[in-house]
């Protein structure tokens, strides 16, 4: 009896605790908690940095689609134990015409970030985790979903999820990497 529901929610957002975290993401987002990370002056924006925990999937993906469509960008990782994409995030990421089978994870210390950066997480918990380095640097930052049809401060993780959240997770980033160049691109 459950199991469409549960199906629906793993497909849609990884699994159970993604879809929780990301309601509770979307209600505080609605009373105002990420009010600041909407405002974006576009024309500083020289680069986009996308960050997530393992920098192997959700930023990895998001440096290569933004790469592809001609934007300044890089990727690092607030926790990185792994070096390569795993295959399942390769092969979809193959089938989505942004191969990662180059990719090598980064952790912060090899990406100095700059006023002309900004950084791009998909999740809340890295922001307090890096806001001493988005203050010294001068960057902005902000979150890939708010500007992907989710508008969710929080993207659950694909790793070791199923195909259809993988895909979903970076059409996502696709969107998100589309909206920021139009942005960009009007502000120039």
């Amino acid at each position: 009896m459950l199991k469409p529901l549960f199906d629906k929610l793993r497909f849609r957002y990884g699994s159970l605790r993604g879809s929780l975290r990301s309601a509770r993401y979307k209600i505080e987002s609605a009373f105002g908690r990420y009010g600041h990370a909407r405002r974006v002056r576009w024309e500083d924006v020289q680069r986009l940095v996308f960050v997530c925990q393992g920098n192997i999937m959700r930023s990895a993906y998001g440096e290569a689609v933004a790469r592809r469509a001609g934007l300044g960008a890089a990727s690092f990782g607030v926790k990185v134990s792994e070096l390569e994409t795993p295959l399942l995030g390769r092969r979809i990421a193959n089938e989505r015409g942004t191969p990662l089978e180059d990719h090598r994870a980064k952790a912060i210390d090899a990406v100095s970030l700059g006023r002309s950066d900004l950084v791009l997480l998909v999740d809340p918990r890295h922001a307090e985790l890096l806001r001493g380095s988005f203050a010294s640097s001068g960057c902005q930052w902000s979150y890939v979903g708010f500007f992907a049809s989710s508008k969710n401060a929080f993207l659950p993780d694909p790793y070791g999820k199923p195909d259809p959240y993988v895909h979903r997770c970076f059409a996502l980033i696709e969107e998100a990497v589309e909206t920021i160049r139009g942005r960009l691109t009007v502000s120039r």
